[in-house]
């Protein structure tokens, strides 16, 4: 039976995808790994799941189908970190197929769809996304968005009703476990505008109904988003208290981005961009050329080569999310960049078809695909080994990113967990002298010193990290938790409850501070008030042991006293 080379590319992709990641098989949890897995009770439990469809995820997020995979996930393998980097090689592997078949649909040439297919697979810069557990879940999204468009694609070929109908479905799919498919309509239009209706915009435009059912989702998908989390960005400040800072900055990280597509050899999980506040500053004149030039491209490729306008018309659409219009966290990271870079493979490979595609060319196109893929590979597999557990991954970070505050915050708090007090609060201090607004890590040095019973010193850091958080304008209900248990351990119970109760009226969902309320009632003789807190928290964190161990020496204290006051 004769083998369809179609077929053959196909499977090469996907392997490749697969073998750039099996030595990832032996890493251990690291980073946000933490938050989001080895410390969320929520995904403990499938019982948990239709919760997810109504409550924010965490840290300013509604994906409730990432995180009914997560427990999915969790159900299966518990806390073995196997099955989660099963899930993002996996999705990585069906991902760089998609974008082969895509390829494939948009340019009918194989060869072409080969080489973007195989880019996409081996790229170094995707590592933050495929490597990275937690990030790995939200591959699902872009898995579903991707699948959305192939079909759409199929549907304008075939008109098949069906086919739009599954359009739909995986764009539902897709928003629910990442917000990046917002983008998704933008995409169909592009797709339409460039070959479905030859570079017309008034067919385009003529064609509105079509889009209408992706547009009502997405808005729905919105809604839906700011009604369940509170607010429309994943923050409440801009960066550096600026919008226009903001933006400056953010057209010199678009910048950085196209450098790492060629360049992705040095990577690191904190990237510090410095704040840009004037219009003369040469970064930005410098990324404000390299933007222009990608402009230029796509004005002198409109109506003369669809496969460069559409791809690097694809990366600035895909990245407009990540372009802080909104408040978020985080004005650069690896990761933004993972869907966008699908633009930068079609265009790269593209180029090099175009010299594999003429004779005298064409030994130099296969050596430098081979010579390209080989690298990335290269770089890709030994980024791999950085993250094969969280000391390594954030040594190394703090190695390629010494001048940043969360590089040092992150390697302060692994030492604290490790018990190593002296090199926590070395890199802690560091920490808290890069940057005025690190609130983590001022809170980081509090609880140490507590632990370490320089109660003053606490008490300085924890008013410190309260004052310094800008996230949520209600306030680090955090911060107000670490200070209330310092002020229960330096014996200021009233303190400790005042403190307390300002923790739980900025979040009341938050289960450590009504069990730290039930120990500090406890303390202060409230014993009623103490069990009526302490059933609180176990009652939204019912995993966690020692909610459980405290409710029930308490209840023991409270059966002893009622039987001495018995006549």
């Amino acid at each position: 039976m004769k083998i369809s080379p179609i077929f053959t590319f196909g499977i090469v992709v996907f392997l490749a995808a697969v073998l750039m990641y099996v030595n990832t098989i032996p890493n251990e949890f690291a980073w946000d790994d933490r938050d989001f897995i080895f410390e969320n009770p929520q995904i403990t439990s499938l019982s948990n799941v239709p919760s997810f469809y109504v409550t924010e995820s965490s840290h300013g997020l509604w994906r409730p189908l990432r995180e009914t995979v997560y427990a999915l996930t969790y159900a299966i393998w518990k806390l073995n970190p196997v099955g989660y980097h099963i899930n993002g090689i996996v999705l990585h592997a069906f991902i760089s197929l998609l974008c082969y078949g895509i390829t494939l649909r948009l340019s009918k040439k194989p060869m072409l769809a080969l080489f973007t297919g195989l880019l996409f697979a081996v790229h170094p810069l995707h590592t933050d996304r495929v490597t990275n557990m937690t990030a790995g879940f939200d591959l699902w999204g872009i898995l579903f968005m991707l699948l959305a468009f192939y079909v759409f694609i199929r549907y304008r070929e075939s008109a098949k009703i069906s086919l739009y109908g599954a359009s739909l479905i995986m764009l539902i799919l897709a928003l629910l476990a990442s917000e990046e498919a917002v983008v998704f309509v933008l995409l169909l239009l592009l797709f339409d505008f460039v070959y479905t209706y030859g570079w017309s915009l008034r067919k385009t435009v003529a064609s509105w109904r079509s889009y209408v059912p992706f547009i009502l989702i997405t808005l729905l998908f919105v809604f839906a988003h700011i009604m369940i989390v509170g607010r429309v960005g994943r923050a409440s400040h801009y960066f550096y208290n600026s919008f226009l800072a903001t933006q400056l900055t953010s057209i010199k990280a678009l910048a950085l981005y196209v450098g790492y597509f060629f360049l992705p050899f040095k990577l690191t999980i904190h990237h510090e961009l410095a704040a840009t506040t004037s219009l003369l500053s040469i970064p930005l004149l410098i990324s404000t050329i390299v933007l222009l030039a990608l402009f230029v491209l796509v004005w002198a490729s409109y109506k003369k080569n669809k496969i460069i306008f559409f791809s690097i018309a694809w990366f600035f659409i895909t990245m407009l999310l990540f372009m802080n219009f909104l408040p978020k966290p985080t004005i650069f990271a690896e990761r933004y960049a993972y869907l966008a870079s699908f633009g930068f493979c079609l265009a790269v490979a593209y180029g090099l078809h175009q010299l594999t595609s003429q004779k005298k060319s064409k030994f130099l196109g296969f050596a430098l695909i081979l010579l390209i893929v080989i690298a990335f590979s290269a770089r890709t597999y030994a980024r791999n080994m950085d993250w094969r557990d969280e000391e390594t991954l954030l040594v190394k970070t703090l190695e390629t990113s010494p001048l940043s505050t969360s590089a040092h915050s992150d390697i302060g708090e692994f030492y604290k967990r490790a018990g190593d007090f002296e090199k926590a609060e070395e890199h802690l201090l560091r920490a808290a002298e890069l940057s005025r607004n690190n609130f983590r890590a001022r809170d980081e040095l509090g609880t140490l010193y507590a632990e370490q019973q320089r109660y003053d010193l606490a008490e300085q850091y924890l008013i410190e990290a309260i004052d310094a958080y800008q996230e949520d304008d209600r306030g680090y209900y955090k911060g107000y938790n670490d200070l209330g248990v310092l002020y229960l351990r330096w014996g200021k119970i009233d303190e400790a409850i005042f403190t307390l109760k300002k923790a739980i009226a900025i979040r009341p969902d938050f289960a450590k501070a009504h069990h730290d309320m039930g120990l500090a009632y406890a303390q202060n003789g409230l014993l009623e008030e103490a069990e009526q807190e302490m059933r609180t928290a176990i009652a939204i964190n019912p995993y966690e042991p020692m909610y459980q161990n405290n409710l029930r020496i308490l209840l023991e204290k409270r059966k002893s006293l009622n039987t001495e006051e018995s006549p």
